[in-house]
């Protein structure tokens, strides 16, 4: 899948018109940190309070009356990708990145302190 999908990039086509099923047992959730953490959006520039009863950074963000993009909240469609300048995330369940910068906030979680651009 991981071979198709990039000969597909490769050729022009939008990770996000990409589709595939996959079936993986969510991580545990203790590699995120038990809060609360800051969360930055440098854009904003608004710091939220994180905690796992918060869950994803985008159902956080939402709830703070923070406009992200942000559409299947599986990982897969990519519109609600950030990019990391400070911090780490874990994603509950495997996801396309295309690098150790970016999160998809839909399913993202904090394990430290964050500034994201968005």
């Amino acid at each position: 899948m991981r071979e198709f999908t990039a000969g597909l990039v490769a050729r022009g086509v939008p990770r996000f018109a990409i589709f595939q099923e996959r079936f993986d047992a969510p991580r545990p959730s203790a590699a995120t940190h038990p809060g609360p953490l800051a969360i930055r959006f440098l854009r904003s520039d608004q710091v939220l309070s994180w905690t796992p009863a918060q869950g994803s950074l985008l159902a956080m963000a939402e709830a703070a009356g923070l406009a992200l993009s942000g559409g299947c909240r599986v990982g897969q469609c990519e519109s609600c990708r950030l990019t990391l300048r400070r911090g780490h995330v874990v994603h509950p369940a495997h996801v396309d990145v295309v690098s150790a910068d970016d999160c998809l906030a839909c399913v993202a979680m904090p394990c430290s302190d964050l500034d994201l651009e968005g």
